[in-house]
């Protein structure tokens, strides 16, 4: 999937969970319906794929969020101004971030930042961890720049030559 956008989706502006490449593709104002969805980009069941040049913005939830053991890679990616979290694995999925860029999310104040390890795999799925290792990304206006709130093994997230900027609260928490 090459230079597609999606502005107003329904639920989520794009279900990649069967897709193997995106290249400069847009998200915004995903979740205009009633539903507790509304991320950007968003991914189940076992996904595959990469991303680069991609832009999620102004979703009623995270621009990028993936679960149940997806193993996504991002590159010089722009989450910003979403109403959850920039990016955000889930439940045994696995994220790597490559000079990715998070901005001013959390608007609705139901997450707490840019780059988010949000939760422990779950049984049912298999998964055995939840991952998201961050190179050379930048967490710009965000509540928490890095987050990994889980003590467990389970989940964890790497920040390498990393930087928070005008964090609100903690830029590593």
């Amino acid at each position: 999937v090459r230079d597609v956008r999606v502005q107003g989706a329904y639920s989520n502006g794009f279900d990649l969970g069967s897709v193997g490449r995106i290249d400069y593709c847009e998200a915004f104002g995903a979740g205009s319906g009633d539903v507790a969805t509304g991320d950007g980009f968003n991914t189940h069941d076992y996904g595959r794929f990469s991303a680069a040049n991609c832009w999620g913005h102004d979703n009623y939830d995270d621009g990028e969020s993936e679960h149940e053991n997806c193993d996504t890679s991002w590159h010089a990616s722009v989450m910003e101004f979403n109403g959850g979290a920039g990016f955000i694995p889930s439940y045994g999925a696995h994220t790597v971030a490559t000079q990715c860029l998070t901005r001013g999310n959390c608007t609705r104040g139901v997450k707490i930042g840019g780059f988010y390890c949000a939760a422990d795999p779950i049984n049912e799925d298999q998964g055995d961890t939840t991952t998201l290792d961050c190179f050379g990304c930048i967490a710009y206006d965000e509540p928490n720049g890095f987050v990994d709130l889980h003590a467990s093994d389970a989940s964890s997230l790497t920040a390498h030559a990393c930087v928070a900027i005008n964090s609100t609260e903690y830029g590593f928490r």
